[in-house]
C-alpha cells in the first residue's frame, strides 16, 4: 500500500546516503520529496498515476541501485505495453531520479544518461478553421443572442486572443485593462481525494503570463461581454460560477456539426488564431509571445503547417511582375 510505504519512508532520514537503497526507494524519494513541490496539480496527477500504475510495479523496482543495469530498464520499456507518450515521461523521470542518486553519491554514474524516447503524435496536422469556415462560424455566432448561444462571446474571445480554454474560464473582469487582457491564472480540472474538482492555478509556464492586445471587434463587444453578474468574465449562465471545463468543447463541436464545417477542438480555436497571424505575415517571435509559448519550436510547428499556403501565395504574388 502506497500510503503505508510513504509513512515508512518518512520515518527514515531521506538524506542518508544508503548504498543499499533500491530503485523504488530512490525513485519515491525523488518523486514525492523533490519533484512534487515544483509541479502543478494537473502534472502531479499525471506523474503520480504513472508511478502507481507502472513504475512501482516494474520488475526492477526492488533491485538495489548499485545492481541495476541499463538492459533491466530497456527490456521493461519494450515489453511493458505502455504508450510511447507515457514512456517518454517515465524515461525522463527515471533519468532525473538516477541523476539525484549520482549527486547523492549512491551510484557513480547514471546508466540511463544516453536513453531518449521521443514521442511524436501520429496526426501532426493542426485542426484549424479555414478562413471560409471561420467566417461561417462567426456569422452564426453574430446571428445568435446570448440566450440562444451562451458561449457566443467566449468563442469570439478565444478566436480574438488565442488564449487557452483554462486561461479564458479563469478570467475576471479586472483582467481587462486598456483594451488588453492580462493572462495570469488558469482553471484546471484535477483529481483530489478520488473525485474531480475545478481549481484555479498559476498559468502553464512562466511565459504563459502575458498581456494580449484585443482586436477592435472584440473591444467593440466589451460592454456586452462585461454585462454579467459577479466578477467572472465568462461565468456559467445558470450557477454564475466557473463554467465546467468540458462544456465549451462539446458545444463547439455541436455548432460545427450543425454548420457542416470542420469539427475542431477548443485548442483548434487557439491554433486558428495563430494561423491567421501567420497568414497576415506576423513575425514568429511576436506570435510566440502572444501565444505564451515557452519554446519557439512549438510556434514553429504551427508555422510549418501554415507555410505551404504562404509559399503558394508568395509565388502567386510574382504574377504581377511577369
Amino acid at each position: 500500500d502506497l500510503i503505508e510505504k510513504k509513512k515508512e519512508f518518512e520515518k527514515r532520514n531521506a538524506l542518508i546516503k544508503d548504498t543499499n537503497i533500491t530503485f523504488d526507494e530512490n525513485f519515491y524519494k525523488y518523486l514525492y520529496l523533490i519533484k512534487k513541490p515544483d509541479l502543478k496539480p494537473k502534472s502531479w496527477e499525471r506523474y503520480e498515476g504513472l508511478y502507481k500504475n507502472y513504475i512501482s510495479h516494474a520488475p526492477f523496482s526492488y533491485i538495489k541501485l548499485k545492481d541495476l543495469s541499463y538492459s533491466d530498464i530497456q527490456m521493461w520499456y519494450k515489453q511493458s505495453g505502455i504508450t510511447k507518450s507515457s514512456l517518454e515521461i517515465i524515461n525522463r523521470l527515471i533519468k532525473a531520479s538516477l541523476n539525484m542518486a549520482v549527486k547523492d553519491k549512491i551510484i557513480s554514474e547514471n546508466i540511463m544518461k544516453e536513453s531518449y524516447i521521443k514521442y511524436k503524435p501520429k496526426n501532426t496536422d493542426y485542426n484549424v478553421f479555414t478562413v471560409k469556415e471561420q467566417q461561417i462560424f462567426i456569422n452564426y455566432l453574430n446571428s445568435c443572442s446570448i440566450k440562444q448561444e451562451p458561449f457566443k462571446y467566449l468563442f469570439l474571445f478565444a478566436l480574438g486572443t488565442g488564449a487557452r480554454l483554462g486561461e479564458i474560464l479563469a478570467l475576471n473582469k479586472n483582467d481587462i485593462v486598456d483594451n488588453a487582457v492580462n493572462i495570469n491564472k488558469s482553471l484546471h480540472r484535477i483529481k483530489k481525494d478520488n473525485k474531480y474538482i475545478q481549481e484555479i492555478t498559476t498559468p502553464k509556464t512562466e511565459q504563459s503570463e502575458r498581456q494580449i492586445p484585443l482586436p477592435k471587434k472584440i473591444i467593440d463587444l466589451l460592454d456586452e461581454i462585461l454585462n454579467t453578474d459577479g466578477n467572472l468574465l465568462f461565468p456559467d449562465e445558470k450557477t454564475n460560477t466557473y463554467i465546467f471545463i468540458n462544456r465549451p468543447l462539446r458545444r463547439l463541436q455541436a455548432i460545427c456539426k450543425k454548420l457542416n464545417i470542420n469539427q475542431i477542438s477548443f485548442h483548434g480555436l487557439r491554433h486558428t488564431y495563430a494561423t491567421r497571424l501567420f497568414e497576415s505575415n506576423i513575425q514568429i517571435k511576436t506570435v510566440q509571445k502572444l501565444m505564451g509559448h515557452t519554446d519557439i519550436q512549438t510556434t514553429m510547428n504551427i508555422y510549418t503547417h501554415v507555410m505551404p499556403n504562404i509559399i503558394d501565395d508568395a509565388v502567386e504574388s510574382l504574377n504581377k511582375f511577369l
